[in-house]
């Protein structure tokens, strides 16, 4: 982050001001100027044209004290703030003098309203110049360290705030260029060599500033307080992306184990080697790779269902469970060859975890087939059941990884529940283990057994009651013995109550935890599920209404516009589907959330951050709900807004 450096050379605060136009801007005139009459007089045709007619009339009236017929460029200004338009100081004389076609010095609030209602765009040229005769300037700089551009900050002299953009390039000192001036600096940060020649620099002397004037960031030149700190949040946001891209590796490989370094299902020109390899374990290369991994899947249930079925004693023996093991076995052991050929390393990928599990898939059937016959019938057995290790390789399969990271994550939410049940249930089972014990009174009969009065009993040690207890509070019940004495069966009882609760609470806990991963995982598979939905509907163009997920995309974009970002997701998919699940699923919807003003705030939905709910209703909320409640501004706002185009 650059570090805002004080310019070492200005004019004081009672310096001579800047001299000229803060900025020159061209028009393109679609109609003529007789035009701007003939909508001037449209307005008598709609209600709503005759209250804003009123309104900017009234306005006039009260700051035209003199009574001229018109405003001048002061009172032009002043006009322009009491309407929240949002123009900055620098643009409004520049607007002035536009909009004041006859030169007369004034403003009729019947041209403005012509000037608003016309088809003209104004175009604002990107370079403006500011003279300065005395030193110090007042401006506070700043070098980017990404761009290496010198930015205007702040300024220290408030006159300034009346010629000069906020965060405007400084490209050119007199008739130098900051780009020849700073080409001996020695980092993206040094300023060093632009602050010696501003302090050298005979005077008076030319300042060329650039700032690219748009609609989105008008409000933002304007000094608004939330469009200020919303621009503050996206460069965090954009420093933390730079971090990111830093750590992120350069060259994106499907694995570790891939052939190249760089292989990808992306790639061009892929070798023989790469080919294979993501054919193999890449489900999303081709047909031909999703075909490969869902066979081998259907032949890991066929197997697995054969291994069952064969214990079966009417069906021992059948050559059917034979011919299946050969095919699936043979297929495997392809597969298995085609991967490991196909590495880059083989050594290693012999060793990782999940490889090792295909190798043991494949390996007992070629053991058996060569050891059959040789009396190896107990091995052959042990063998026989290391073939269900093909199950996990289900595991590898997106579809089944899925669950089981919900799974792994519900466990790993829930571990200090899991702690608290294995606590407690070591702590009652010592307790009601040893109370048991006590209270069966147990004695050694002549026959060696052990009796509780008359009966027989088993609980002949604390150990065997404690056994006992894990059986009766976990809800297991056996039945295989239990207390015979009164007293002991008393504490049996207190024992299941208690089993009761100390397994119930935390599987309360447990259940709270697998809701909230699993609705994540719905909320996610539902984005993905509607985003392809979208994808095929823009394809065929068929859908009737305006998607909340293209309307989100224009104000990213009209965000990262305005605060010069790139890229950046201020508002995100997850906040996108929070929406959507509160029923907010298209455009219309949420402008009528919007302009519902402070009761649609209710409807919000709560996932999404206060602060971003804040953005959307302050900032965004004002295009369709204006300013304050009944403005009659907002078409006039919105319409010079939209007049508002980059110089070509």
């Amino acid at each position: 982050m650059a570090a805002a450096i004080r310019a070492a050379a200005g004019a004081s605060r009672g310096s001579k001001r800047p001299n000229g136009p803060i900025h020159s801007f061209n028009v393109a005139n679609y109609e003529s100027s007789q035009q701007l009459s003939f909508d001037a007089g449209e307005l008598k045709g709609s209600p709503d044209r005759k209250k804003e007619e009123a309104a900017v009339h009234d306005i006039w009236e009260e700051i035209d004290v003199t009574e001229k017929g018109g405003l001048d460029d002061n009172e032009f200004s002043e006009a322009l703030k009491r309407m929240d338009m949002g123009i900055p100081n620098p643009l409004i004389k520049a607007l002035f003098k536009q909009i004041d076609i006859n030169d007369q010095g004034i403003i009729q609030y019947r041209e403005f309203l012509s000037f608003i209602n016309s088809k003209n765009l104004i175009f604002f040229d990107e370079e403006y110049n500011l003279e300065f005769s005395k030193r110090p300037f007042d401006l506070i700089l700043e070098r980017d360290p990404e761009t290496g551009k010198i930015i205007v900050a702040g300024f220290n002299a408030e006159y300034l705030k009346d010629h000069l953009l906020p965060s405007s390039e400084l490209t050119k000192i007199g008739e130098s260029y900051l780009v020849d001036i700073l080409e001996h600096a020695e980092s993206y940060t040094d300023m060093a060599p632009a602050l010696d020649f501003l302090q050298n620099v005979d005077l008076p002397v030319t300042l060329t500033f650039r700032k690219q004037v748009l609609q989105e960031n008008m409000a933002l030149l304007n000094e608004d307080k939330d469009w200020d700190l919303l621009s503050k949040d996206m460069s965090t946001l954009r420093l933390e992306k730079r971090m990111k891209k830093l750590t992120e590796p350069t060259v994106f490989q499907h694995c570790k184990f891939c052939p190249q370094k760089d292989t990808n299902n992306k790639k061009p020109n892929l070798s023989c080697l790469e080919v294979i390899h993501l054919l193999c374990e890449d489900e999303n290369y081709n047909w031909g790779s999703f075909l490969i991994i869902s066979v081998v899947m259907l032949l890991i249930f066929v197997s697995t269902f054969s291994y069952v079925l064969e214990t079966e004693p009417r069906l021992r023996g059948n050559d059917a469970f034979v011919t299946i093991e050969y095919i699936v076995s043979s297929v495997f052991t392809l597969e298995y060859a085609a991967r490991i050929v196909s590495c880059r390393n083989m050594w290693l990928y012999f060793w990782a975890p999940m490889n090792m599990i295909d190798f043991l898939a494949v390996i007992p059937f070629w053991i058996e087939l060569s050891l059959a016959g040789g009396g190896f019938s107990g091995f052959l057995r042990v063998i026989r059941v290391i073939r269900l290790a093909r199950i996990v390789r289900l595991l590898k399969s997106p579809f089944f990884t899925d669950y089981l990271d919900v799974f792994a994550e519900t466990i790993r939410l829930s571990s200090h529940a899991f702690g608290l049940i294995l606590t407690m249930l070591c702590l009652f089972i010592v307790v009601f283990g040893s109370l048991v014990y006590e209270m069966e009174n147990i004695e050694k009969g002549e026959d060696g057994l052990w009796y509780s009065g008359d009966a027989q009993t088993y609980f002949i040690s604390i150990p065997a009651a404690m056994y006992w207890c894990v059986v009766t509070m976990t809800t297991v019940g056996y039945g295989d013995y239990s207390p015979t004495q009164v007293p002991a069966q008393a504490v049996g009882i207190v024992t299941m109550l208690v089993g009761l609760l100390v397994i119930a609470l935390p599987v309360i806990i447990i259940g709270g935890n697998f809701d909230v991963v699993y609705t994540r995982f719905r909320k996610r598979h539902d984005r993905e599920a509607r985003n392809r939905e979208l994808e095929l509907d823009s394809r065929i163009n068929s859908v009737p209404y305006k998607r909340v997920e293209d309307f989100f995309k224009q104000i990213n974009e009209h965000i990262n516009t305005a605060c010069q970002a790139e890229e950046l997701e201020f508002f995100t998919e997850q906040d996108i589907s929070a929406f959507i699940e509160e029923g907010f699923d298209t455009q219309e919807k949420v402008i009528a959330l919007l302009k519902a003003g402070d009761i649609g705030l209710h409807f919000f939905p709560v996932s999404v951050q206060a602060y971003k709910r804040y953005v959307f209703y302050k900032v965004f909320g004002k295009e369709y709900r204006g300013a304050k409640q009944n403005d009659p501004f907002i078409r006039l706002r919105n319409e010079l807004y939209r007049k508002t185009a980059k110089c070509s």
